[in-house]
């Protein structure tokens, strides 16, 4: 392996991991709670008048894809409520979009 392609593997490497998004971005975690909402407001009380708080606990990063910058993500949604708490574990992926934003698609909540 020559200098310049040693050089280009190390260029390629460093501008690959700094678009990678993070699982633990709240802006992730918001709009994990903002399909949620959207998702169940026919099917539960007013999410905006109840007692519920939706939050995030045991985030972790399972991998992330050298080749796009997508990250496997699991979680546990907490919902608490005046009479109850509940725990739900679930997977989610954050994936770069060509225009620099983030698409995320959960599985195992809807």
């Amino acid at each position: 392996m020559n200098n310049k392609t040693l050089v280009f593997s190390a260029m390629a490497l460093c501008s690959g991991a700094s678009w990678a998004s993070s699982c633990s971005e709240k802006d992730v975690h918001e709009h994990i709670f903002e399909k949620l909402h959207t998702a169940y407001e026919e099917h539960i009380v007013d999410y905006e008048r109840s007692d519920l708080t939706l939050s995030l606990e045991g985030v972790r990063t399972r991998s992330v894809s050298e080749f796009n910058g997508a990250s496997s993500c699991a979680a546990t949604l907490v919902i608490e409520g005046s009479q109850a708490t509940n725990r739900l574990p679930f997977t989610y992926t954050v994936e770069p979009t060509d225009d620099g934003n983030r698409w995320v698609t959960t599985k195992g909540l809807f």
